[in-house]
Formats: structure tokens, sequence, C-alpha cells
């Protein structure tokens, strides 16, 4: 939807109704930059200022009562409406990219580890990958007796 909006820059979703004037994309764009800038310079005088500390990226512990074994103030990028979508303690359980290729391929990683035991070393061992953009290439079987000589896991960055 967002990128048929974006082929006709005067769609009426673009202008607002409280105003006389019919905006574009261009004024809404406009208008949301300069709105960003005022609040930033409020922040900017006063304090080193970093998204993180803003934004607070945080993965709890499934408890959300065990502060120990969450993993908060992660070092990442990101917004709830973005690709990256990760807003305080709300974002995406699994990762996934997939290439419709033949034969297909498909990257993915969750935000955690493959352990759900505080006391494995893979508990959490996922977290500074899924933080950084790292995929794992995934072991897709097209049929259920091929059984792949590649090994399980390989990492990919995509920027």
């Amino acid at each position: 939807r967002l990128i048929e909006l974006m082929s006709d820059s005067t769609h009426q979703y673009f202008d607002i109704l409280s105003t006389e004037e019919k905006e574009n994309f261009t004024n809404i764009a406009t208008l949301s930059f300069e709105d960003m800038m005022e609040d930033l310079a409020e922040n900017i005088a006063t304090k080193d200022y970093f998204w993180k500390d803003y934004n607070q990226p945080t993965i709890h512990h499934l408890t959300r009562q065990m502060e120990p074994f969450s993993r908060p103030n992660l070092e990442m990028s990101g917004q709830a409406n973005t690709i990256n979508a990760m807003r305080g303690d709300f974002g995406p359980s699994w990762r996934m990219v997939v290439e419709m290729t033949t034969p297909i391929k498909a990257y993915g990683l969750i935000p955690g580890g493959s352990s759900g035991n505080p006391g494995s070393p893979f508990y959490d061992n996922m977290v500074d990958d899924w933080v950084a953009g790292r995929y794992f290439e995934l072991n897709f079987m097209p049929k259920m007796d091929t059984v792949s000589q590649k090994p399980f896991l390989k990492t990919e960055t995509f920027n």
C-alpha cells in the first residue's frame, strides 16, 4: 500500500483536511522532518542524544519480572513502524528473509537464543546477532527425505 501511495504524491491520503491548502507527500515529509528537528533541538542542547536512550530497546525475560535474565538498552536502530521494528520492548519475535529462487534460500533469526534455560549458553546467544542485523541461513528441504550437506547455520549480514 505504501508503494502504491508513493506512486501518486498528490493522493488524497496526504492532504491535511484541517487546512485550506491541499498537501502532497513532499509537504507531509517536510512537516514531519521539521517537527522532528524541533523535538530534537530541545534535547540536543542539554545532553548527548542517542536513539537507544530514547527508544530503550529491551528484550525482557518472558515473565517480564526477572530483570537479570533480560537484555536492556540494546545498541540498535529501529522504530515500531519500520522494517527493523523495535520500539522499547516491542519487536518481532522472528525475522526472516526469503529469496524465492530455485532452490529457495532463506535466512532467519530469533531475538534471544534457542534455549529457554537461563543456565544454558544458548539462552540469549542470538541477541547480539539480532541487534547487528546478522541472519543465519536456514536449511530449506524441499522433500522430507532430502538431507543437506551444508552447515546448519551460516552467518550473513544484511545492511
